[in-house]
């Protein structure tokens, strides 16, 4: 159905250069057609200009930023790791995940060897061991 300037619909397009109605009451046209767009008229139009800044990410999703320092210390105690500080808590917070999963102690404590273990550092069976210790006691 088309508008005519009458407001009634008609079943056949308006004749190419017929006034549009919408047009004819002071409405900007609109692609597709069917009338005004809230928010979209001349007298609507604002320019806003919104700055807003993220604040920066740090730490890593789930652990407690307050029981960071202490675990960090806890595990340098045991052993000097490679790698960034984001990914050792990243490691202590999956064998954290293990030990509330129930999983039992040689198993986490394997999976600690992997977790805290990197190219230029290999963390031993009884070190992995002491690792899980620490990580309990200052992360979990």
């Amino acid at each position: 159905m088309w508008p005519t300037a009458s407001g009634r619909s008609s079943a056949s397009p308006p004749e190419h250069g017929a006034a549009n109605p919408w047009q004819a009451a002071g409405h900007e046209a609109h692609v597709g057609g069917g009338g005004p767009v809230p928010g979209c008229g001349p007298a609507d139009k604002v320019a806003t200009t919104t700055t807003t800044t993220a604040p920066p990410v740090t730490g890593v999703a789930g652990v407690d930023p307050a029981k960071r320092p202490g675990f960090l210390a806890a595990v340098a105690q045991v052993k000097r790791l490679a790698g960034s500080d984001d990914r050792i808590v990243r490691a202590g917070r999956e064998i954290c995940a293990e030990i509330a999963a129930g999983m039992d102690r040689p198993a986490v404590a394997a999976n600690a060897a992997y977790q805290f273990s990197s190219d230029s550092v290999a963390v031993t069976p009884a070190e992995a061991e002491q690792l899980v210790a620490a990580t309990e006691a200052t992360l979990c």
